[in-house]
């Protein structure tokens, strides 16, 4: 958020207000929920693990992104996977 408040040149509370005003949602929720189905596109395509999976989309604490992931997924990355993974591949 620091980072784009900044490319903007904008305050970022004043960034954030704007940003819920015009969208309904707020700018760290749009984030984390952008961060999240990029997750779960890793998930479901490649065999990286979650500590990757966790890094690649910007999380440097893998046990917080498990648990941010089971906040907002109700399950967590391990259990998406399975659940989806081989849908997917079976796609193919």
């Amino acid at each position: 958020m620091d980072k784009i408040a900044d490319h903007f040149k904008y305050n970022k509370s004043y960034l954030s207000r704007i940003y819920k005003e015009n969208t309904g949602i707020g700018i760290s929720e749009q984030i984390i929920t952008f961060r999240l189905k990029h997750a779960k596109k890793l998930l479901t395509e490649t065999d990286l693990s979650i500590v990757q999976i966790a890094s690649e989309v910007g999380y440097e604490d893998s046990k917080y992104f498990m648990r941010l992931f089971k906040k907002y997924e109700s399950i967590t990355p391990t259990q998406y996977r399975k659940t989806f993974f081989n849908k997917h591949y079976n796609k193919k």
